[in-house]
């Protein structure tokens, strides 16, 4: 039952309107450096850019809304774009200390 409810809220969050809702609810109480940015567990390893892509772009627009609305500065939105895309996956899964020699 449990993995059969993790399903769902995947497939839940699995679109723009979904991440724009987990972006909407979640930032709220968790905070945008609480998270670990865009996490895929998809099986289909060619889906992964195209959906990084819309997690991206859905990540973005929420930023600039933020910074329409006056919430946080541009330069802070930049900042946030850039940990959403790499900083906060790469820390969560302590990939900073690796470095490309390291993995060879």
């Amino acid at each position: 039952m449990r993995r059969q409810l993790a399903q769902v809220l995947w497939w839940f969050f699995d679109s723009p309107l979904g991440m724009r809702r987990y972006l909407d609810t979640v930032m709220e109480t968790a905070g945008l450096y609480h998270t670990a940015g865009f996490n895929d567990d998809t099986r289909a390893f060619a889906s992964i850019p195209a959906r990084y892509d819309v997690w991206r772009r859905v990540a973005c627009a929420w930023l600039a809304g933020m910074v329409i609305r006056g919430v946080i500065e541009e330069e802070d939105a930049s900042n946030m774009t850039w940990e959403f895309a790499y900083g906060f996956a790469k820390r969560s899964y302590g990939l900073e200390q690796q470095s490309a020699r390291s993995t060879r």
